[in-house]
């Protein structure tokens, strides 16, 4: 924690917050706690910002929402709220995001939490990348779409209890905020600690309901062994979807499953 300062590194990806942070949610379940500051003031622009969380105590299963905020301790603006991540009983594998994002050198980062079981402790290590993720994208709002902050989730997907057929789409946002250039999609286990191995796809389309088109996807696993839904995230996905576009998503599964080992969270976070 203290003042991002890249003079003399020679980098142009390099840590925030060196030994991580840890991050405590509110002792009331499912309510956001108090922002910790991960970065004072960052000393040049950043251009995405990459954070890999993780478990600070073994054995746990709970779901966690996160935000993360900048301006000045008290004066707070989330500029990415809601990242799914979901603590699975035997899973203690750490989960790598990147947020396409810019930050402004002199900005101070922080982050809060709230998760299924109150004070909740995690782990956040922050990096960030000094060079452009897309020559004059210069990205500075995120919309959240799908999350579930009354069981700190997101939205179930269920893709059916017939093997190699798609489920129904299910639908994450009726109309987005802006035009959209990037897509990160969390995948999240429910509390789920009695999975069956499984695997699938998932496809997230655009258009009104019954007349979705498919644009972009992905390929997840359920694993018995850590009772975990993986990758945990997707992306940065390129996309281009025009502003007051419906958002959906509808999934496969290659194996006869039951409900609710089948089903899972998903949430999305939209760029643009």
């Amino acid at each position: 924690m203290g003042d991002w300062n890249l003079a003399g590194t020679g980098g142009s990806h390099v840590n925030i917050n060196t030994g991580g942070s840890s991050i405590t949610a509110n002792a009331s379940a499912n309510t956001k706690g108090a922002w910790l500051t991960i970065a004072t003031a960052l000393g040049y622009d950043i251009h995405s910002l990459h954070l890999v969380l993780d478990q600070s105590v073994a054995s746990q299963n709970r779901d966690v929402l996160v935000d993360i905020g900048i301006g000045g301790a008290g004066s707070e603006v989330t500029v990415v709220d809601n990242i799914l991540y979901s603590l699975a009983p035997t899973d203690h594998s750490e989960v790598p995001i990147i947020l396409p994002l810019f930050i402004p050198r002199g900005t101070r980062v922080a982050a809060r939490i709230q998760a299924t079981t109150g004070s909740t402790t995690i782990e956040m290590f922050g990096f960030g990348s000094t060079i452009p993720f897309n020559i004059g994208d210069g990205i500075q709002s995120c919309q959240t779409v799908g999350a579930n902050t009354a069981d700190s989730g997101g939205t179930s997907i269920d893709p059916g209890a017939t093997p190699s057929v798609y489920g129904s789409w299910v639908q994450l946002v009726a109309a987005t905020e802006r035009h959209v250039k990037y897509m990160d999609i969390a995948l999240g286990n429910q509390l789920n600690a009695a999975r069956t191995v499984a695997v699938g796809d998932f496809e997230i389309g655009i258009g009104a309901a019954a007349s979705e088109i498919a644009m972009a996807g992905g390929r997840y696993r359920m694993n018995a062994t850590v009772d975990s839904v993986r990758p945990q995230m997707y992306g940065p996905i390129p996309v281009s979807i025009p502003q007051g576009t419906r958002v959906a998503m509808r999934t496969i599964n290659y194996s006869t499953g039951t409900s609710p080992a089948r089903l899972f969270d998903a949430v999305a976070y939209l760029f643009g």
